[in-house]
């Protein structure tokens, strides 16, 4: 089982980063543990974050996080990949 997860997300008005991120790391250990019969903690207790600026250094982190599973000698067939619509309508894909 894969033990990296990267995400691309925009806090929402209401809610902190890190009010997302702990909901986000709840629900999927929940999911892992009952999935994989396991029980305890998943995720580590820090998270690291970067702040993306601009269209272009968004661009490059998602090219980033599409390639990260080759780069990683994953099969293909392992590879859980999304992307926005949103981008997916300007054009961009993923790496293969």
């Amino acid at each position: 089982m894969a033990n990296l997860c990267h995400l691309i997300i925009r806090p929402i008005e209401s809610y902190t980063l890190e009010d997302e991120l702990k909901s986000i790391k709840s629900v999927s250990a929940r999911f892992v543990n009952k999935r994989e019969s396991m029980s305890g903690q998943r995720w580590q207790q820090e998270s690291y974050d970067h702040i993306i600026r601009d269209e272009k250094h968004l661009y490059r982190i998602v090219q980033y996080i599409g390639s990260n599973p080759q780069r990683a000698s994953l099969p293909q067939k392992k590879w859980h990949r999304w992307i926005n619509p949103e981008w997916r309508s300007l054009g961009w894909k993923l790496v293969e």
